[in-house]
């Protein structure tokens, strides 16, 4: 069975995407299709390129129109495939020749760009209308910002066969009246099973964890810099601050401005993949802040998570699934704050116990939904499954089978594709 994944993000900088991507390949290939002769093929989610605003500026209007149609039209469909061929390339033979596309939204689904543009609804929505491919969509946080929006998505995810969310509150939405089904099954970064980098440095239980968020300009930063410094001083625990986002960079450097001296700092630049960030989170003795992947791994390691604000109610619905073991906070409170890690320590080995019922929690969940696709796809379990040399797997992809042809790949994801991994290209 041929297989393609949309939106793959496991080559990105961020290490959220990293292992979620990754983390959903694993489940595909090592629990959905264990049994079965299966091929997998990626197709990279590419950030924002010129193609896109000038879909978004000439195209939009058309594309919103498509994308609201229970019933699109052929010439419509056309459009939308030449429109994705200009943007994907070649990519979107994989599409065509596949027998099964997995859609993951990987992130919080909303954005009135997403709606103008063939960039993250363009591919899935063609596979399905105009090459009536099993579609499964999965790893994602439905949001809107409007009644037109909401419509959008509604029209969208029917047409899907099978639509899964990450967490209770996206699930709660679309349990009102016009929604398709969707069904609850974990992100798939907490099935990643990575491989831990190099030793961290520092004492293990002598510091905590800082990440950013991705609603950091709706933050205080002043306030959430105090509320560090002062669990800091408190409990004698030096604060590490870790991010892959260069935005979140702005957290340390209010942080420093407050003690005014330098902050340790862990970033993609020193430690590029999510498990060299194993080891600093493994010795941590909890994580803060609003970034929900670390916060995951982080947790799937039985490491205490303070939540903070995301851009959508990620957070929320993570705490939830943790039963507020998982704590979400004001990052400005910092009374709220000071608290919270009184309670992580005051037993600790107690709330790492709650912390892993927790996560064999989610096995079921997921057990359940693995059979609900097997069924759908008429797996056949007595199926000899490929050897490795016979199984087509994103490590065998272009993406690295031509890994030392760093140039011509800059060159042809620039003109092509947009750039992929700018953080890793800025510095050539």
């Amino acid at each position: 069975m041929k297989i393609v994944v949309l939106n793959y993000t496991g080559y990105r900088s961020n290490w959220g995407s990293q292992a979620t991507s990754r983390g959903l390949i694993q489940w595909i290939s090592n629990v959905l299709f264990k049994d079965m002769p299966s091929s997998i093929e990626i197709v990279p989610y590419p950030p924002t390129h010129w193609r896109d605003i000038w879909h978004q500026k000439f195209e939009g209007e058309f594309l919103k129109a498509l994308y609201a149609n229970p019933s699109p039209k052929y010439d419509d469909l056309i459009t939308l495939e030449r429109l994705c061929v200009k943007r994907f390339g070649r990519q979107l033979e994989r599409v065509k020749n596949a027998d099964v596309v997995f859609f993951q939204g990987e992130g919080a689904i909303g954005g009135s760009r997403a709606y103008k543009r063939t960039q993250l609804f363009g591919l899935p929505f063609v596979a399905k209308h105009l090459y009536k491919k099993r579609v499964i969509s999965c790893n994602q946080t439905i949001t809107f910002s409007d009644d037109n929006e909401e419509l959008m998505l509604k029209n969208i995810y029917s047409s899907f066969d099978i639509n899964f969310v990450r967490e209770e509150e996206s699930l709660r939405i679309c349990q009102r009246p016009g929604w398709p089904k969707f069904e609850f099954m974990p992100d798939a970064a907490f099935f990643y099973n990575g491989g831990a980098g190099s030793k961290f440095s520092r004492q293990p239980g002598s510091y905590f964890c800082v990440t950013g968020s991705a609603d950091l300009k709706s933050y205080n930063l002043p306030a959430y810099a105090r509320s560090i410094d002062l669990i800091s001083r408190t409990y004698s625990l030096e604060p590490i601050f870790i991010y892959s986002r260069k935005s979140d960079g702005v957290v340390a450097k209010e942080y420093e401005k407050l003690i005014q001296s330098h902050a340790s700092v862990i970033s993609h630049e020193t430690n590029a993949d999510v498990d060299d960030l194993i080891p600093v989170l493994s010795g941590s003795v909890f994580v803060l802040g609003g970034r929900y992947h670390t916060s995951i791994t982080a947790l799937t390691l039985t490491v205490p998570a303070i939540l903070t604000n995301s851009n959508s109610h990620k957070s929320i619905g993570l705490a939830k699934i943790f039963h507020n073991d998982a704590k979400l906070v004001d990052h400005a409170d910092q009374n709220q704050m000071v608290q919270s890690v009184a309670d992580i320590l005051a037993d600790p080995v107690r709330l790492k116990s709650r912390i892993i019922d927790n996560l064999k929690g989610l096995q079921s969940p997921l057990q359940v939904e693995t059979d609900r696709v097997r069924s759908f796809l008429a797996l056949d379990s007595a199926t000899p499954k490929l050897t490795a040399k016979e199984s087509a797997f994103p490590s065998y992809s272009l993406s690295n089978r031509f890994r030392n042809l760093g140039a011509l790949k800059v060159l042809s994801r620039g003109i092509n594709l947009g750039i992929y991994d700018r953080s890793s290209i800025n510095k050539k």
